[in-house]
């Protein structure tokens, strides 16, 4: 923090049972996205998101992986924001409800004039996922994707890259 004042949003690296950690996503096209999968041996998600058209992202597990220029958001599992960015970029959008939300949080830090997002892959948070979701049967799978597509058209995707390909997205030695 005393290092990078302007970082607003700094998530954790996320660990879930049955998934790879990870510690942000990227924005990639479909070739891309293709090949993170079966990096990642994750080919059913994959052929589910194409279908869906939900693949414009791919997680990323650790510094190593840094894509510098693509970084387009950190987790919201766990997050330190700083008061100064929550009162300059707003609250959370509650029409996401779950999904989605923390794109579109990453996304407005990532496109306003002064903040910066980061993660922090040393710090871990241990998520058991949709726990209590599932336990209640409750649909989670993308619910925010048509209000996100609605927020976010390509155009504004595209904004917020230019601001990934200046440096907006910091991951700290």
């Amino acid at each position: 923090a005393k290092e990078h004042p302007r970082v607003g949003f700094t998530g954790a690296r996320i660990v879930t049972p049955g998934c790879i950690p990870n510690i942000g996503w990227v924005h990639q096209g479909m070739a891309w996205f293709v090949v993170g999968a079966l990096k990642a041996k994750a080919p059913l998600f994959a052929v589910r998101r194409i279908l869906k058209g939900k693949w414009w992202s791919f997680s990323i597990r650790s510094p190593k992986n840094f894509v510098p220029g693509r970084m387009v958001g950190a987790i919201t599992t766990a997050f330190v924001l700083r008061r100064k960015c929550f009162e300059d970029v707003g609250p959370f959008d509650e029409g996401y409800r779950v999904s989605f939300v923390d794109v579109d949080y990453s996304f407005r830090i990532m496109t306003s004039a002064d903040w910066y997002v980061s993660t922090c892959a040393s710090a871990e948070v241990f998520h058991e996922g949709h726990t209590t979701r599932i336990a209640r049967r409750e649909k989670m799978e993308f619910e925010g994707w048509d209000k996100f597509l609605s927020d976010w058209p390509k155009q504004r995707i595209a904004n917020v890259l230019e601001a990934s390909r200046k440096g907006k997205f910091i991951i700290p030695e």
